[in-house]
């Protein structure tokens, strides 16, 4: 309404972003009973928007009657520029961001503006007044301070990078989904010069890629699920892009190079650089929702300008210290826009997926390396799924302190076990070998101290100790010349338990008249005396 109307009799209220509708509210019950306010009818509230930051209370919650006693109390006459109300702020400042008043249709200042604050209760009115030329405003404000929040990097490039520009950057990382933000301008520039302060970056982008050597063009913490979707279609853009209109470079050495530089040479107007921060990528460029806080500064002085363009050019220069990079980029972007068969992506999924299994298993052949158990008779007589299940039951036990060797019948389950206890005993720890008294002379067999001819293990000195799940249940007597009143159930490090479905129910403790445990039952012993022991 101030636009189109030339004067303006009504009022023109100033409150905070989520007070308006109140204001408006207000001055339509205010208007009806004054009546004809300075010769005009009030046919439609007039209320502006203002910023927050020291005008308002944005907490505080205007009532009705505070807007109305403001109506009601403010007071005709001129103001002039620079006069401060109540707030310690001048009105100019405050009716419009950057002068004195509102602008019409012919770029003059507008003198009619009734002015109040229903949040804080200053107020002026202010009356016809001769118009001034209005000063020009500057595009991005007058702040060389760009942080993306007031100002953000990606404004700055868009609004100078003309047709036939010379963009001159130095950053970590180039992202193609920057490149899908700035395509438009990107695509009419004459020429690109990117130096990478990072050796190729920090991450890789194909699974063939080695992770030191492979350029960080997709991870971006500012993306969004909408730009992650186009991604192989933009790295073909991109690449094509690279190949025809960019050149790229590398420092050699890792954290070496921490600036940020923009620098673009203008075919027509002022150059402009920017320095600081902001790498090239969607938060640092302050796209997307939660852009990066940065802090930039516009270099304005045209020989600071300059200096830092043969800073430049002495880096992008000095082989020593910068080596090409382009066609590891296009290389990569290659690789991103480039179809995979599903099968591919089935094992690629398998490989993220069980990765850490995947070290873990390497760490711990280096183990079974390093106890010699490959040299070992029962290692040399295990078919290769016995082997893969001993290394298995190995992780698991170092790992989760457990592990269930749960093959079907005839596939060697006890060998496998043997195996394992080979590996412990290689580590000079001590075994016990609990099993149904029925299969009892199957492990004792494979033992030193048994002296068995028989034995196809007796290289390997197997020195485990082996008694019955009955055994369990006795707290005296013989079991194979071990005393069992004086035996230590809690003095080993691996127990074997062959056939433990036996242990599947917990059976029942017995008790004195005093309700005191005088005897445990075979699973509760084996869980409090042998595996807590």
């Amino acid at each position: 309404m101030v636009f189109w109307w030339a004067n303006l009799s009504p009022p023109v209220l100033l409150t905070c972003t989520l007070r308006v509708w109140k204001a408006a509210d207000a001055m339509v019950e205010w208007a009806p009973g004054v009546g004809v306010h300075g010769g005009r009818s009030l046919h439609q509230p007039v209320v502006g928007e203002t910023n927050d930051d020291g005008l308002n209370d944005i907490r505080a919650r205007p009532v009705t009657e505070h807007v109305r006693q403001a109506l009601d109390g403010a007071r005709s006459g001129p103001v002039e520029e620079g006069t401060r109300a109540p707030l310690p702020l001048p009105v100019a400042d405050r009716t419009r961001g950057d002068g004195a008043g509102v602008r019409d249709r012919q770029g003059s200042i507008m003198r009619r503006c009734w002015t109040c604050c229903a949040a804080t209760g200053w107020y002026h009115n202010i009356t016809p007044m001769s118009t001034v030329p209005a000063s020009p405003a500057p595009v991005l404000g007058d702040s060389a301070i760009v942080d993306n929040r007031a100002r953000t990097v990606g404004d700055f490039l868009r609004a100078r990078l003309g047709a036939d520009a010379m963009l001159s950057v130095v950053s970590a990382y180039f992202t193609i989904y920057v490149y899908g933000d700035l395509r438009q301008e990107l695509e009419g520039i004459r020429r690109l010069r990117f130096l990478y302060g990072q050796p190729g970056g920090t991450a890789a982008v194909d699974p063939s890629a080695d992770e030191d050597k492979a350029y960080r063009l997709t991870r971006d913490g500012a993306v969004e699920l909408r730009h992650a979707l186009v991604q192989k279609s933009l790295a073909r853009a991109c690449a094509q892009w690279i190949a025809d209109k960019a050149d790229v470079r590398t420092v050699r050495k890792a954290n070496f190079l921490h600036g940020k530089l923009y620098h673009m040479e203008c075919a027509e107007g002022e150059d402009a650089t920017l320095l600081g921060s902001s790498n090239f990528t969607r938060g640092g460029l302050g796209f997307g929702a939660n852009p990066n806080i940065e802090l930039n500064l516009e270099v304005r002085d045209a020989a600071d300008r300059t200096r830092l363009l043969r800073w430049f050019d002495d880096l992008w220069n000095d082989e020593q210290l910068t080596r090409d990079a382009k066609d590891e980029v296009l290389a990569a972007l290659e690789r991103l826009g480039k179809d995979y068969s599903p099968e591919f992506v089935y094992y690629k999924t398998l490989f993220h997926v069980l990765k850490d299994r995947i070290d873990e298993r390497g760490q711990r052949d280096g183990l079974i390396q390093d106890v010699h158990l490959h040299d070992t008779e029962i290692w040399k007589a295990l078919y290769r799924f016995q082997k893969d299940g001993a290394v298995s039951a190995i992780n698991r036990l170092l790992n989760h302190n457990g592990c269930i060797v749960a093959d079907s019948v005839g596939l060697g389950k006890t060998w496998t076990a043997l195996a394992v206890v080979k590996f412990f005993e290689m580590r000079n720890e001590r075994v016990l070998v609990l099993c149904p008294k029925k299969l009892k002379e199957n492990w004792v067999r494979y033992t030193s101290w048994a002296g068995y001819h028989s034995n196809p293990l007796e290289k390997d000195r197997f020195g485990y100790t082996v008694l019955a799940h009955t055994d369990l249940s006795r707290y005296k007597g013989m079991a194979d010349g071990i005393d069992l009143a004086k035996f230590n159930w809690g003095a080993f490090d691996l127990i074997v338990i062959d056939e433990s479905h036996n242990f599947r129910n917990e059976g029942r403790d017995r008790k004195d008249e005093a309700g005191r445990v005088v005897r445990r039952s075979r699973y509760n012993r084996l869980m409090h005396e042998v595996l807590k022991g």
